[in-house]
């Protein structure tokens, strides 16, 4: 359990697409799987209380815990790793930048594009609100925040030659739009990601949270893109309790209504209940 903590960690430091804050999540995975595994080895001493299996329920214990401090300390080298990497993006950024314009720029929390078409749509429209209807920022400026914003590698080459001029922000910012607002290739990465959402396998209540707020996140972006997700209930009811751990769709079978097809929401409140236990 703790190994695949791990593998989920690095999985996300090495995708470039993620954020610095997404990828600092799977450490509250660690955590959670200590408390799991010290309420069961005490239920394990307890049951197993024999002279001759102690040194055995003894040395289970130190290996893991020795595995579990191992594992963080090499999760928080990563995530210190990645810090530094994009503190010095940031500096060489800035020293492109005509001397002229060169001056302490001011602190906004500008949103990072991850480089996929359906994360596209919420960072354009969060980027515009904040730094590009900002009247405060120069073009200079916008098209350095610009580049700064971009994780993923496929933005950020798009533009990656571009200099930082002021007449060259509006020619990066088409550029992007261009390649990234496709409304086909957005609604399918959307249902995709809905369709390809991996097994839970553990009853978890943080992997439950994260379930119901990744399915939403889908949804309402689906939504928003006029799609009628409003009739879509038979399909995702289907489809998401698929993806559930044993226990779980165990209960679910047991709460769902027996004599009609459950709705989307009645699944949700099902979810959130489980993830609130």
């Amino acid at each position: 359990m703790l190994h695949e903590c791990m593998g989920l960690f690095i999985s996300c430091t090495s995708d470039e697409t993620q954020t610095i804050a997404k990828q600092s999540l799977p450490l509250d995975n660690f955590k959670e799987t200590w408390e799991e595994f010290n309420k069961i080895q005490d239920e394990i001493e307890i049951l197993d209380s024999a002279p001759e299996l102690e040194t055995e329920n003894v040395n289970e214990r130190l290996e893991f815990e020795n595995s579990y401090f191992e594992t963080i300390a090499r999760a928080k080298q990563l995530l210190n790793s990645i810090q530094q990497s994009s503190s010095v993006k940031q500096e060489t950024l800035a020293s492109e930048l005509p001397h002229s314009v060169r001056v302490k720029l001011p602190q906004i929390d500008a949103p990072n594009f991850s480089g996929k078409y359906e994360d596209w749509i919420s960072f354009k429209e969060l980027f515009t609100a904040v730094i590009d209807k900002n009247p405060d920022i120069d073009e200079v400026h916008k098209l350095y925040y610009l580049r700064q914003s971009l994780k993923g590698e496929s933005a950020a080459k798009l533009i990656d030659s571009i200099a930082l001029t002021e007449q060259n922000y509006k020619s990066a910012w088409e550029l992007l739009t261009k390649r990234f607002q496709n409304q086909r290739l957005i609604i399918e990465r959307h249902i995709k990601a809905l369709f390809d959402y991996p097994k839970l396998d553990k009853d978890s209540s943080f992997a439950i949270r994260q379930m119901i707020d990744e399915t939403n996140i889908h949804i309402r972006a689906l939504k928003s893109l006029k799609q009628p997700t409003d009739t879509w209930n038979t399909m995702l009811v289907y489809l998401l309790p698929t993806k559930l751990d044993y226990n779980s769709v165990k209960e679910w079978k047991i709460h769902s209504p027996h004599n009609r097809v459950a709705t989307f929401a009645e699944f949700l409140e099902f979810l959130d209940k489980r993830a609130k236990r």
